[in-house]
This record gives structure tokens, sequence and C-alpha cells, in this order.
């Protein structure tokens, strides 16, 4: 899977760091940006997208910078 196909299930979408952790064991891939530190997120399957924060926060049509995207399983 790709981001962009990823975030066009926008219910399973979980933004942001705290919220990823509080459901790492519901979450299958965490998206992290390319300015961001994906050692957070050691137990998870991360990958690390070419996109910063600011361009994730744009992608997602959002006013604010993401900087991790996790997918729900």
């Amino acid at each position: 899977m790709s981001l962009e196909t990823d975030i066009k299930i926008r219910e399973k979408l979980v933004i942001g760091t705290k919220e990823i952790l509080k459901k790492s064991k519901k979450i299958k891939t965490v998206y992290v940006s390319s300015n961001y530190d994906e050692n957070l997120f050691a137990d998870l399957n991360v990958i690390k997208v070419k996109q910063n924060s600011e361009e994730l926060g744009a992608l997602l049509k959002k006013p604010f910078l993401i900087s991790a995207i996790g997918i729900l399983k």
C-alpha cells in the first residue's frame, strides 16, 4: 500500500504521535514525515515518506502540521 491509497479511507486514520501510541495495538502501519524521528514507533511497522510535516498536513487538508499518520487494522 501507499500513503495516498491508505488516506482515502478516512475512518481508519489516526493522526499524531500521542494518539498513535495510545492505539498502538490497533495500528498496522505508521507513516512518518521526512523531518520526524521514526524511532518513536519502534514496535510498529513504520514507513518514512518523502513529504515533510507541512506537506502531510496539506495532503490531509488540515490547517496544521502532521508528523505521523497511523493506519488502523
